[in-house]
């Protein structure tokens, strides 16, 4: 008898303090706001996709997105799932609706709607939040536009019948369009990293048509993006097999080329562990171990651009910096690593690393003065 009422008491503290049946959220913001509307309990049962106008509040219908079995988004349906799909800027609708939605919840918020747009720069040239929430909601015919100025500040803006009715300008921020703070992005990237499946998503091009060849090597240039200098930049080195077809390079021979593949595509030795110093806010540091192909399909997968470039290389050892550049959500992460040439051979080894994530990307004219990597 003591023993099943010891048994029951345990299940029952065990419920209250780890519930089983409660949902995942991309950020603590969505969670708060389910919580506020009292549909936290409804998300656990959601299946993945959208789900548009199957919940309300206030008599606004809501936007509800389930992605990888976690709750991605929830926001004033604003936006038809047709729309989506034809304008394309999921980081950009997904703030708007859910931002619109923050605003006149009741959450716990130590100052005002208005105080809380005008420190956000979030502002209305146009119409006004109470249009959008009451008016835009309910009427999917009105034709939405956006600019994006200079990767700096993005203006978005409702016409109907071609004529303007409401205009928002906003900073392009990643706290701000993501709703979290930088200790929150901090322990959510390496959550996200460790439950990353890596996956093939690297292309080969069908010809060496518009390529550079290289005399020394028998390579293949294609030459991709510079950022900030010359030697960081989005390259990829290809040579040709017996049947004539490119394939990446992939060679201790060869092992600038090919230590540039192999930490901006995820074509080959993606088991390969990585070992990572995160640098965190406060001069905190977070060491943990990751899988490489988790961390580049981790990277790729939320839109960043990878860019490469060495720094030094000893004949074993390749010194290097990797740049994850997000432009539409104005943020890039910056790591340094170091990388033992005999991976390329299929050998056993790590890669040592030293990451610093989401630093605005207005800062990269100060990066190599400030990190001094």
């Amino acid at each position: 008898m003591m023993k099943a009422l010891f048994v029951t008491l345990v299940a029952s503290l065990l419920a209250v303090t780890c519930p089983l049946w409660s949902a995942e959220y991309k950020t603590d913001l969505l969670e708060e706001m389910a919580t506020a509307m009292k549909i936290d309990q409804q998300m656990k049962d959601l299946q993945e996709g959208i789900h548009w106008k199957r919940f309300s509040y206030n008599g606004k219908k809501l936007s509800v997105i389930i992605h990888d079995g976690r709750v991605d988004h929830i926001g004033i349906a604003l936006f038809t799932p047709f729309q989506r799909r034809i304008l394309g800027q999921k980081d950009i609708i997904n703030f708007v609706e859910r931002y619109m939605l923050e605003c006149i919840l009741p959450l716990k918020r130590p100052k005002s709607v208005d105080t809380k747009m005008r420190e956000d720069k979030v502002v209305f040239r146009k119409g006004s939040l109470s249009y959008i929430t009451d008016i835009v909601s309910s009427d999917t015919t009105y034709s939405f536009s956006s600019e994006n100025r200079f990767g700096k500040q993005m203006i978005i803006q409702w016409s109907k019948e071609s004529k303007p009715v409401c205009e928002v300008v906003f900073p392009i921020d990643f706290e701000l369009l993501n709703g979290t703070n930088m200790l929150e992005n901090e322990r959510r990237i390496v959550e996200d990293l460790h439950r990353t499946k890596s996956v093939s998503i690297t292309s080969v091009p069908l010809s060496a048509d518009g390529m550079k060849r290289s005399i020394a090597t028998g390579h293949y240039l294609y030459h991709g993006e510079n950022y900030y200098t010359e030697q960081l930049n989005t390259n990829k080195y290809y040579e040709k097999d017996a049947t004539g077809k490119l394939r990446l390079t992939c060679d201790s021979r060869f092992p600038l080329e090919s230590v540039s593949n192999l930490m901006t595509t995820t074509a080959f030795r993606q088991d390969t562990d990585v070992n990572i110093t995160l640098t965190k806010y406060g001069m905190k540091k977070e060491n943990f171990k990751i899988k490489l192909g988790q961390l580049t399909s981790y990277m790729l997968k939320n839109g960043c651009k990878i860019f490469f470039g060495i720094m030094s290389f000893d004949g074993n050892k390749v010194t290097s910096e990797v740049i994850y550049k997000n432009e539409s959500l104005g943020y890039h992460h910056v790591m340094k690593a170091e990388i033992d040439i005999s991976i390329l051979e299929g050998k056993e080894g790590t890669i040592n690393a030293r990451l610093t994530a989401y630093l605005p990307t207005s800062r990269l004219m100060y990066l190599f003065d400030e990190l001094k990597i």
